[in-house]
């Protein structure tokens, strides 16, 4: 009959080396992350450890939403700088055509016609996937073939009958206290004027010039320039707001991973004498094991068979 004790003896020597085994396995690996803990076990404080890693989790989410809102905002810039561009060059087209003899008319459409394209192609313009002056309607193209448009009457009012986005805003949280709205819609004023000005073009005649329709298509586009203008300077500010938000985050981050890390965290000469106790430690077990099994084998040994 085997001798019990002894078998008792050596299941408490194997669970003693596979304790200190992952003990020496955890600190390494804690040290070659620079200390940090593995397992909540270890970490001296754990609800305030769980609550300040959930306020850097927070700030991180406050930085991943401002940088992609930065990146939107700069975006949606360029595209309105592009279209203000499209805008004062057909400003300077009406404004020749309306003082020139005899413009040539068929030139005249086909540059109204080109211009509709143009237009559309940047309000149609996308950002990570979705559509950019959309609302959040982020799947659907917002503006249609803008030269299916019929023509329209002097005196016409605004017409946003192009637009098929929605007009809910969309936005991110970029700090406890800071909301950033998106881009504008296609349905803006400064957009709706310039296609407006567009469609009154695209029906002129031009030989006599029609000055009554030119003129107030014109006057549009000015309109237009003038809006697309401040567009650009309220985003300009958006972005100015996001920058100072992610100065803000970073400047709270820091104070707040200290704290994490002196509950959570050990110094390194604290590791080295943690690691080599414990290796120690395992070396003493595997040796009390080891002399257990061989008592163990020669008792096995001395019995009768």
């Amino acid at each position: 009959m085997t001798n019990p004790l002894y078998l008792s003896g050596t299941s408490y020597g194997r669970t003693l080396v596979s304790k200190s085994q992952d003990s020496v396995q955890r600190l390494s690996s804690e040290l070659s992350s620079g200390g940090e803990s593995g397992t909540y076990g270890t970490v001296k404080d754990t609800k305030l450890f769980l609550d300040l890693q959930g306020m850097l989790n927070r700030l991180d989410s406050y930085k991943t939403n401002a940088e992609y809102s930065k990146e939107k905002v700069s975006e949606a810039v360029d595209k309105i700088g592009r279209m203000r561009d499209l805008a004062t060059t057909m400003q300077k087209d009406i404004s020749e055509s309306k003082s020139s003899g005899l413009p040539n008319q068929e030139n005249f459409r086909q540059r109204v016609q080109d211009m509709f394209g143009q237009v559309r192609s940047l309000l149609n313009s996308q950002f990570n996937g979705s559509f950019l002056f959309a609302g959040t309607a982020k799947t659907t193209e917002p503006v249609i073939d803008l030269k299916t448009l019929p023509g329209i009457a002097t005196g016409s009012g605004p017409d946003t009958s192009y637009y098929v986005g929605n007009t809910d805003a969309i936005g991110f949280q970029v700090d406890d206290n800071l909301f950033i709205e998106m881009t504008p819609n296609a349905s803006n004023p400064g957009f709706e004027k310039f296609i407006r000005s567009l469609r009154l073009c695209s029906d002129a005649v031009m030989n006599p010039p029609d000055l009554e329709r030119l003129g107030q298509a014109n006057d549009l586009c000015l309109e237009a320039v003038s809006d697309m203008i401040s567009m650009e300077a309220n985003l300009g500010s958006v972005v100015q707001k996001i920058e100072k938000s992610m100065e803000s985050v970073q400047e709270r981050e820091s104070p707040l991973m200290k704290n994490l890390q002196a509950i959570g965290y050990e110094s390194t000469t604290e590791m080295m004498h943690a690691y080599f106790q414990e290796k120690t430690n395992l070396t003493i077990a595997e040796e009390i094991t080891i002399q257990l099994i061989k008592k163990l084998d020669e008792f096995v040994k001395s019995l009768p068979f």
